[in-house]
């Protein structure tokens, strides 16, 4: 099942009167505002006053379903904030002749202050098809949390301040709750000015006219107290219905002029999609994308300006040309765009090495990919002191367990950020008795020097649950018809490849048997061609890597799983209290089908089962006996070419595969 995201596991007030470094002041926002068509929903968030007395500020964006579900599409989301200017302007609100002879007319003003608009987080929404139809492990309690480091505009985020949440889409629906949490201390360094340079949605057509108008060339003032500069840009394409498939499908690179000169190319460019943490989906989600994948958020961009002088500087930013043809009726391709220009005092810490994120052992959803992990510890640190930082001393343990020690050396500049690998000893580490377990770990001394900021040195984890297996098991795979892209290898605790398979035939069957002593393990599978074993939207048919043993399938690994997956589990009941599950997934084959298809991982007693069509009309609904072997042979002769859903209701619960009919 999917894990549900606690997004504070405690009570918190608004604001706080006194705070010693590292304590943390929340506010509060959207609390799961439905966002069920296009448009800006509002509200409002009261802030603290005193920029330069916090350290740094995360926003915490959870995407949920609507309360009326999720919606089966891809949609853009935005949380965004309206900053007074102190500028004021007016609009006519009405305007009334007193007399005709003389004329005299009395007009009425609507006086208000002018806001500038600033992009805090953008996040596309999955294709949340599953989470509507209970299937896959989802439901509609779905939820994902997204975390954005704001501290860049700290000094706005004070007062009583309009909030929006931008939604893009035509259907019903998602929610948004954010929180913001101020962290207190000395920041790295002071923050002078944040001012938007471009921010909106504009069709790339013309691509003179696209970098010329819609981004031109802007003259931004340089604060007299300013010593360096950023320039945070978010971009993501939009539209593909043109023969390069532009924007949303096509890598193009942006281009950052300051003062005319090339500072930063990059792709904008998502290669990782296959490897999302929301999987599988309903749609096309593993297909990467122009700098977002669905239900992740959009990668920021950053450049750092080493050095800012004189009374302005110049900023233009501009897209790879490309040439295309609108076709008749369709929508253009497009580029919503936010870009800012931050400026920065002085550093106020030199050295500061900080964790931000404990990747594994974890149960955390965002990290599905890499738990529940029996094998090693991940971490995510980050350089925040002015001095590149080059060596970090952890230490770290399971609660109640053994500590342990590791040296980390690499180059970090301010701001950057790397994975840490731990090693963890499975039965010293995960021996411990009590449950839940906990993963501990601390950073310190910094390039051998004292840390100048302690709070963000430690972080605990919860260590999430791996499966048992009896030391004597087999391993089976059945390829695809694209044999080529698929191979696996199994892993020990110590790194060690036990066994592998690779240059696989087409359409076959393996059985590969395993005599794993107590320990804990790990089967990385990958696919070369990024879209797994099993995926409706091609025709490579279906394929499956399953867990046997006592003459049924134990466990079968999800086979819709993109460009990898990785799946833990152990060999030795004191390092873990959770059993294989017994209840299969179900797979089809061949899919796609022409006239008959076998449905594998049905269950053993009664069941019925259901043919739904792409817009949800039932086909044929049948009531089945149960199948010993847990397979099921079916005709599909009845149905016409297209996209079905296979449903199987079984104890209430229900099972879907999607299959394609040729």
């Amino acid at each position: 099942m999917i894990r549900k995201l606690l997004l504070l596991a405690f009570t918190i007030s608004s604001l706080i009167s006194s705070a010693a470094p590292g304590d943390t002041t929340w506010v509060h926002s959207f609390d799961k505002t439905d966002m069920t068509w296009n448009g800006t929903y509002r509200d409002t968030a009261v802030f603290p006053d005193g920029a330069d007395s916090y350290h740094r500020v995360f926003m915490y964006y959870t995407m949920g379903c609507a309360s009326g579900g999720c919606s089966d599409w891809d949609y853009t989301t935005a949380i965004k904030f309206l900053s007074p200017t102190g500028d004021m302007d007016s609009t006519v609100l009405s305007v009334d002749t007193i007399s005709t002879n003389p004329l005299v007319i009395d007009t009425t003003w609507n006086v208000f202050e002018v806001t500038d608009r600033f992009e805090l987080g953008r996040v596309i929404t999955p294709y949340g098809g599953y989470m509507d139809n209970g299937s896959n492990g989802f439901d509609n309690n779905w939820e994902m949390l997204h975390v954005f480091d704001v501290t860049d505009f700290v000094h706005l985020l004070k007062d009583t301040l309009a909030m929006e949440a931008r939604y893009s889409g035509w259907s019903s629906g998602f929610s948004a709750t954010v929180s913001f949490a101020f962290i207190e201390g000395t920041p790295a360094r002071d923050i002078v000015s944040t001012q938007t340079v471009y921010h909106g949605s504009y069709n790339y057509i013309d691509p003179n006219v696209f970098n010329n108008q819609s981004l031109p060339e802007k003259t931004l003032a340089i604060d007299p107290n300013a010593v360096t500069g950023k320039i945070r840009f978010t971009p993501t394409g939009h539209g593909f219905v043109n023969a390069l498939n532009c924007a949303e499908f096509c890598e193009k690179d942006y281009m950052l002029y300051v003062n005319q000169a090339l500072v930063n190319q990059e792709s904008m460019w998502r290669d990782d999609c296959g490897e999302n943490p929301i999987f599988p989906q309903g749609g096309t989600w593993l297909y990467d994308r122009a700098n977002w994948c669905p239900g992740l958020d959009a990668v920021i961009f950053e450049t750092h300006l080493p050095s800012l002088s004189g009374s302005s500087l110049d900023i233009d930013i501009d897209v790879e040309v490309y040439n295309y043809t609108v076709p008749t009726g369709e929508t253009p391709a497009n580029y919503s765009v936010d870009a800012s220009f931050v400026q920065y005092g002085d550093f106020n810490i030199q050295t500061d090495v900080a964790i931000e994120e404990i990747v594994a052992p974890s149960t955390d959803y965002r990290f599905n990919r890499y738990n529940p992990n029996g094998m090693e510890g991940i971490v995510e640190i980050s350089n925040q002191g002015e001095s590149p930082l080059t060596y970090a001393f952890f230490e770290y343990s399971i609660r109640g367990g053994s500590t342990k020690q590791y040296h980390w050396n690499g180059f970090l500049e301010y701001g950057e950020k790397t994975r840490v690998y731990l090693p963890l000893d499975q039965f010293n580490d995960f021996g411990v008795s009590g449950s839940p377990k906990y993963f501990d770990v601390t950073v310190s001394n910094p390039n051998n020097t004292n840390d100048q900021v302690a709070y963000n040195n430690s972080k605990s984890s919860v260590v999430g649950v791996p499966d048992i297996a009896p030391e004597l098991f087999i391993i089976q795979t059945l390829t695809n018809s694209a044999q080529n892209e698929t191979h696996w290898k199994l892993y020990n605790s110590n790194g060690d490849v036990l066994l592998s398979r690779d240059n696989l035939g087409q359409n076959t069957l393996y059985e590969d048997t395993v005599n794993l002593p107590a320990g804990s393990y790990m089967i990385h599978v990958e696919d070369r061609g990024e879209n797994g074993l099993s995926w409706w939207a091609n025709s490579d048919g279906s394929g499956y890597v399953k867990f046997k043993w006592g003459g049924f399938y134990n466990n079968t690994l999800q086979p819709d799983f993109g460009t990898e997956y990785r799946y833990y589990f152990t060999t030795s009941s004191a390092l873990s209290e959770k059993e294989f599950i017994n209840e299969p997934q179900l797979t089809a084959y061949p899919n796609p089908t022409e006239s008959q298809v076998v449905i594998d991982g049905v269950p053993k007693s009664a069941f019925s089962y259901q043919w739904v069509d792409i817009s949800g009309r039932v086909i044929q609904s049948v009531s089945h006996e149960g199948a010993q072997n847990q397979q099921l042979s079916l005709s599909t002769e009845f149905l016409a070419p297209g996209v079905y859903i296979f449903e199987i209701i079984h104890n209430s619960e229900r099972q879907v595969v999607r299959l394609v009919k040729k």
